[in-house]
């Protein structure tokens, strides 16, 4: 009888200790090179208490402590108003010991403010310090083809540009590829079908409004799921050749999981896993914006 080879396990935690390691060097280098230069610096603006967001800053902020990374975190109340967080923002894009700034999103508001704000804000961070790369004039760089995840030139959303250094590590090129993206937010969807693109990949975007999408991801090569949707692709929905790279994360009773199917990761050639995939390297690859941005500023 045939016996069905094991899918291989696209290991982040892996991936996102080399990267962590190669910036605390780049870091230390650059100094050592200038004494007189300052170390970068990382401000985390957050709004309300989210345990979630909490969870995500604190993990941001040990990594960045690790790498010899500077952080300020500017937490406002939920009370507070929109005016209030964009003097916070201003505040920041004024101080020169501030390399880089993020906004911890979603925004844990007691009256939720409109996308469009949202948006607006995200867009008065200077472009040169974007370091979550979700400012237009970053994104517009990324679309137009001008930073890529091999010619890094502005901020890249940090878990597209996760999901291409994942790729990249285990020698998965999406050159020639039939790619498929399950999702298109400002985020995560739209971005990586951009850097997939830009690697020579042929590109397919499906979201809640497409139509059965099943013969595209029958067909793909590579599958990027960023649906939001707890176990959304199954196994029916994928051949045995993919390699399947699974951005969602929610929560079961046992742990953790991701928008695929556990049946469908079983199936493939190979798969990130959650949690231990994608999500490991946001941070690091949010990291690796920040130490970028940081290189570029004069003193």
């Amino acid at each position: 009888m045939f016996e069905r080879i094991m899918p291989t396990v696209l290991d982040g935690k892996i991936v996102a200790s080399q990267l962590i390691t190669k910036l605390k060097e780049r870091v230390a280098s650059e100094r050592a090179m200038d004494p007189s230069r300052a170390a970068p610096q990382l401000a985390v603006i957050q709004v309300g208490d989210n345990p979630a967001s909490k969870a995500y800053i604190s993990r941001k902020l040990k990594v960045a402590a690790e790498i010899g990374i500077l952080t300020q975190h500017v937490q406002l109340s939920s009370t507070s108003s929109e005016r209030e967080i964009e003097e916070a923002v201003a505040r920041l894009n004024d101080d020169s010991s501030v390399h880089g700034m993020i906004v911890q999103l979603p925004l844990d508001q007691s009256v939720k403010s409109p996308e469009s704000w949202v948006n607006s804000l995200l867009d008065s961070i200077h472009a040169h310090k974007d370091a979550d790369g979700l400012a237009t004039a970053n994104l517009g760089k990324l679309f137009v083809g001008e930073s890529t995840s091999s010619r890094w030139t502005a901020a890249i959303p940090a878990t597209a540009l996760g999901v291409m250094r994942l790729l990249q590590y285990y020698n998965i090129s999406p050159r020639t590829k039939n790619c498929v993206v399950i999702g298109k937010s400002r985020l995560v969807g739209n971005p990586t079908a951009q850097l997939l693109l830009q690697a020579g990949g042929t590109v397919s975007v499906v979201h809640s409004q497409s139509p059965d999408w099943s013969f595209l991801t029958q067909r793909a090569d590579i599958v990027v799921v960023a649906a939001g949707v707890k176990h959304l692709l199954k196994p029916e929905q994928v051949s045995e050749k993919v390699v399947l790279i699974d951005v969602g994360i929610h929560k079961d009773v046992g742990g953790l999981s991701g928008d695929a199917h556990p049946e469908t990761c079983a199936k493939v050639a190979a798969y990130s896993p959650v949690p231990g995939g994608v999500g490991q390297l946001t941070v690091a690859c949010l990291m690796e914006n920040l130490v970028e941005l940081w290189k570029r500023q004069k003193k």
